[in-house]
């Protein structure tokens, strides 16, 4: 009696051990058979499982370029994360001296003391080369819109100006000696290396750019012996149109040109521009 009860007891602990290990292979194989879909993706199950990932490649390549390949994102979170530069550029731009009106008291430690007020015709007129660097922060939106604040400083170089002699025996000499800008800038771009035939990534777009520029006037006056030097900042308003392209020199860094007209003063300005992105691409690939 002994081996039958053996027996018995092998088969029903066989048997227990068998359909225990059942849902263990539904919670893998996730179907109708998983473990079969994984391995040959021939049985009925495999549809449920492999062929649906692979419909959808994570990363496709767009160009004979090694390393500049389209990929999905990790999940829906990263869509909505937006792309951020900072931006170094280069900047020329003439200046319209014409509007500039600047005020000012000169007071000599011997005693001799007067007001002057000095207008653009005093400065050299109008357009007086400026040159400059100009400083980027910029917000990129889900593909083409994109915004951020920029801030610029230029040294001017302007036309030699005669000499005005206030009062007896002082002499003032007033020029423009800097260029200081703050602004606003609101853009459209687009992906078009492909469309112009460039195999690397090119971006082409437009912006406008709205803000205060502040023009710094130094006036020197001499009288006798004694020096005396008097500034006064000048704050007119900016709004400037550009045009603009890009070439990405890898996925977070893209050098650019673009060159523009200020509405009011129809002053035109350039820039070549270093930018670092924190997302390749700003996600727009």
């Amino acid at each position: 009696m002994t081996r039958p009860l053996t027996l018995a007891t092998t088969l029903a602990v066989t048997t227990a051990l068998t359909l225990a290990s059942v849902p263990a292979a539904w919670a893998c194989g996730g179907g109708d058979g998983g473990s079969s879909s994984s391995s040959s993706g021939s049985s009925g199950g495999s549809d449920s499982g492999g062929s649906v990932a692979d419909s959808t490649p994570a990363c496709v390549d767009t160009s004979d370029i090694h390393g500049y390949r389209a990929c999905t994102g990790y999940g829906s979170w990263r869509a909505r994360r937006v792309g951020i530069a900072i931006e170094l550029a280069a900047t020329s731009t003439l200046l319209d001296l014409s509007g500039i009106e600047a005020t000012g008291d000169i007071d000599h430690s011997d005693g001799t003391s007067y007001t002057y007020r000095v207008v653009g015709e005093d400065l050299g007129g109008r357009d007086a080369a400026a040159a400059g660097l100009s400083l980027r922060a910029i917000f990129y939106g889900r593909r083409h819109l994109y915004g951020g604040l920029e801030t610029g400083f230029a040294l001017v170089s302007a036309d030699e100006i005669e000499r005005m002699e206030p009062v007896d025996r002082a002499v003032l000499e007033p020029r423009v000696t800097a260029a200081t800008t703050s602004a606003a800038v609101l853009g459209v771009r687009s992906f078009a290396g492909d469309a112009i035939g460039i195999p690397m990534p090119v971006t082409l777009g437009g912006e406008l750019a709205g803000g205060v520029r502040m023009i710094s006037v130094d006036a020197e006056s001499t009288h006798g012996a004694c020096i005396v030097n008097d500034t006064t900042i000048h704050i007119a308003p900016v709004v400037e149109a550009r045009l603009r392209a890009d070439l990405w020199i890898s996925p977070r860094v893209a050098l650019g040109a673009w060159g523009g007209t200020e509405l009011i003063t129809g002053a035109p300005s350039a820039g070549l521009v270093l930018s670092s992105h924190l997302r390749a691409f700003d996600g727009a690939r």
